[in-house]
Parts: structure tokens; C-alpha cells; sequence
């Protein structure tokens, strides 16, 4: 990456010599989130296509090599300095956050517009560590937030997409400038699509719908393997889990009252809750102030928690806001009824006391938890439905492939 001002996007002619294409894939890979998760499929994805893939990822914070496939090279790109790693929301320690240094990226911030974002248009400039070559696509797959976006926009290559995966569209404030670089806008739901549509509508013409990519075959077969973080079996307990990031728009302290509202209603169950995150130390002490140490398992992270989700009776997500749900798309793979939070995201996937339920606050959880576990019938039969139904919409991936590959496809 040179030293020159952001001025654009850096196009190249895609030779197509053989169908095997350069593809670099932008991804952050902080944690086990969906979004991390979906950027590493993506990847595999294309690499089962015969594509040669790169994945780009911030050095900040402890990646997960877990997650990345074998034989996937790998670039972690840092900044050159502590400004750029400050304006390019890279993770620092509060001792390198100085107050000279967040009023110079304030500055920045506010003289920034539309067309320009200042702070990123500077960290693109002091990147470090990424590779010195041209690419056929580049694919930014979860970098609003942070200098991702802006990267990809600057890396030369013949077509760019970039993946929207939150309803929150404030995150894309500092990355829309960049925006008019990509020749497609994903986005990983309808819901989120709209939203981005209404906000952007000059963009609207660029957006298409990716729904996160997931093998069912290979969940299911991942789901029978056997469990070594802990004992899934319930004892006659009603067992309930819930795989996400533990983080405040999971809305994962409605799961601590709905706890104690179950067992003071004297159901026996074991709430195993799979995920780590900024909340986990803040879930732990209401935890042990509420005495649910018995019922409430912070498990933490595993590269496989399908085995859990199998042997579950309920999967519950409390989440506020979601742009898709890929955890909810998972359970429903297994047949697991879903009690969710009544969000435009869970409603694309939950049909409403036929697949699971909807859930409007703590005491329609509390209800609909306490019914299902009194009619293990119920359970059953939602779980048949889930049997019957597909939960993977293989055409998003289709459409995809066909932008990978440089053939026209503008299916909405």
C-alpha cells in the first residue's frame, strides 16, 4: 500500500486466464460472532470454487486461528502509527488513547462529509503488512465500524463487494464515502436491505441480498460428533442454550430474568449460554448476585457447538437487533424450536407458534419457555415443521458466484 491520498478506487482488468481468480477477502475475526463466522464460509466458499484466496484481517486483538481454514493465506495488516491505528478503529490500550490524540481524530471526524472521511483517508495512507499484489475481486465482508471498508476500496481489483450484516446503519457514517467504490452492496437479510435502501436510496441499485452461507450437511454432521466442552445431557432438565456474542445488543441480561422468573415458577432447567464478549464479566456477577450459578452456564467459545444446540430442548435469542441471525438459522437446521426476541430479523426465519415463537419482552419469554416445557408435544411438532422446511436460501450464494465470476446477475 503507498503513501498517496485516497483518490478513488484502483480498478485492473481481470485476465480470467484459467477461471481460477484472486479474490482477497476482508474480514476482522475478533471472536466467534456470526459475522466472523459467515466471512470465513465466504472464504471456503470460494475456495472450494478453485478461486485463490487471501483473507485480510486487522492485527488487533487475539485472532481466532481456529477459524481460519487450512491452506488460506493469511495477511494481518496493523498501522505504522498510533494516530492511524486510533483513526482506522483498531483495538489500543487506553494508555495509547491520549487525549492529544482522540481531539486530532475528533478534528478529522468533524471536518469529514459525504464524500470524504478524513480519519480512514488516513489510516488507509499508514497501513501496514498487507500484500503486494493486484487482486480479481476484493470482497469486504464485515468491515463497516472500522478502516476495512476504506482498504478495500483502495486495493486495485476488477470488481469489489462489500457485506452489510446489521440493521444498525449509524455504523456506516464514516464508511459511505467509500461506498460508491463497490459495484455491489450485499446485504444479510431482507430486513437489512430495506433499511439500507431507505437510508441510501442512490445506492439501491447496487444492493442484493446474501444471506449468510451455511453447509446444512456439514452442521448436521458437525452436530454428531462428540461434545468436549461439556456434558449436554439434561438429567430430566429442561434444557435451553443460546450460541451468540456477548455483547449489549444481544439483550443477554433478559436471559438472567427470565431465569429467575422460571425457577421461581419451579421449572428445572439448565441454560447453557455458548459465546464470549465484552458483557461476559458483567453477565458473570448478575449471575452469582441472582444465585443462578446452578442453572446459568457461561460456556465460552468452541469451534463446534452444534453437538449443544442438538441436544437442546429450546434455543432461545433475546437480541434487540440482529441483522439476520445465523445461530437461529442453525438451530433451525437441527430442528431446535426457537424462542426469539420479536425482531424483523427473527420474523424472515421464526413462523410464530409454528416454528418457535416470538417473543415481544421478558414475560412472553417467561410464558412461551413455560408452555413449551409443559408440552413436550409441542416441542416435537415444532421441530417436525423445522424438519420440513429449508433454512438456506442457496440462490444469495448463487448470486455471489455469479459477481465472483463477472457474469451479470442483477436479481434482487
Amino acid at each position: 500500500m503507498d503513501g498517496t491520498a485516497y483518490d478513488g478506487p484502483r480498478r485492473r482488468e481481470s485476465d480470467g486466464e484459467t477461471g481460477r481468480l484472486r479474490i482477497a477477502v476482508c474480514a476482522y475475526l475478533w471472536n466467534w460472532g456470526g459475522s466472523d463466522i459467515a466471512s470465513i464460509r465466504i472464504a471456503r466458499l470460494l475456495q472450494a470454487q478453485g478461486h485463490d484466496v487471501t483473507l485480510l484481517v486487522p492485527d488487533s486483538g487475539s485472532l481466532v486461528e481456529a477459524m481460519i481454514p487450512e491452506g488460506l493465506e493469511t495477511f494481518r495488516f496493523g498501522a505504522d502509527n498510533r494516530f492511524a491505528r486510533l483513526c482506522g478503529a483498531f483495538r489500543l490500550t487506553a494508555a495509547d488513547r491520549t487525549p492529544l490524540l482522540r481531539v486530532a481524530r475528533k478534528i478529522l471526524h468533524l471536518c469529514s462529509g459525504r464524500r470524504r472521511y478524513l480519519p480512514y483517508d488516513y489510516a488507509v495512507r499508514h497501513l501496514t503488512g498487507l500484500p503486494e499484489r493486484e487482486f480479481d475481486v476484493v470482497l469486504d465482508t464485515e468491515g463497516y465500524g472500522h478502516v476495512n471498508t476504506a482498504l478495500c476500496a483502495r486495493l486495485a481489483c476488477a470488481r469489489r463487494a462489500t457485506w452489510v450484516h446489521s440493521v444498525e446503519l449509524d455504523w456506516m457514517k464514516g464508511a459511505y464515502p467509500y461506498l460508491r467504490d463497490f459495484d455491489r452492496i450485499y446485504c444479510v437479510s431482507e430486513t437489512v436491505r430495506r433499511g439500507f435502501d431507505a437510508r441510501y436510496p442512490e445506492l439501491s441499485d447496487r444492493t442484493q441480498v446474501l444471506y449468510n452461507p451455511v453447509d446444512e450437511a456439514e452442521i448436521r454432521d458437525l452436530a454428531l460428533r462428540p461434545p468436549t466442552l461439556y456434558d449436554p445431557a439434561g438429567d430430566g432438565l429442561l434444557r435451553i442454550i443460546t450460541v451468540s456474542r456477548l455483547s449489549w445488543e444481544k439483550n443477554l441480561g433478559a436471559v438472567i430474568d427470565i431465569a429467575t422468573r422460571l425457577r421461581a415458577r419451579g421449572l428445572r432447567f439448565r441454560w447453557d449460554i455458548l459465546g464470549d464478549g465484552e458483557e461476559r464479566e458483567t453477565l458473570r456477577r448478575r449471575i452469582a448476585q441472582e444465585g443462578l450459578d446452578d442453572v446459568c452456564m457461561l460456556r465460552g467459545t468452541t469451534p463446534n457447538p452444534f453437538p449443544y444446540v442438538r441436544a437442546a430442548d429450546l434455543y432461545v435469542q433475546t437480541s434487540i437487533r440482529e441483522g439476520y441471525g445465523l445461530g437461529v438459522q442453525e438451530a433451525r437446521i437441527l430442528g431446535v424450536p426457537c424462542v426469539v426476541s420479536d425482531i424483523a430479523a427473527f420474523r424472515e426465519q421464526i413462523r410464530d407458534g409454528e416454528t418457535g415463537y416470538l417473543c415481544a419482552d421478558v414475560d412472553a419469554f417467561v410464558e412461551r419457555m413455560a408452555e413449551l416445557a409443559a408440552h413436550p408435544e409441542r416441542r416435537r411438532a415444532m421441530s417436525e415443521r423445522l424438519g420440513r422446511e429449508p433454512a438456506v436460501d442457496d440462490a444469495s450464494q448463487r448470486r455471489l458466484l455469479s459477481f465472483v465470476n463477472g457474469e451479470e446477475h442483477d436479481e434482487r
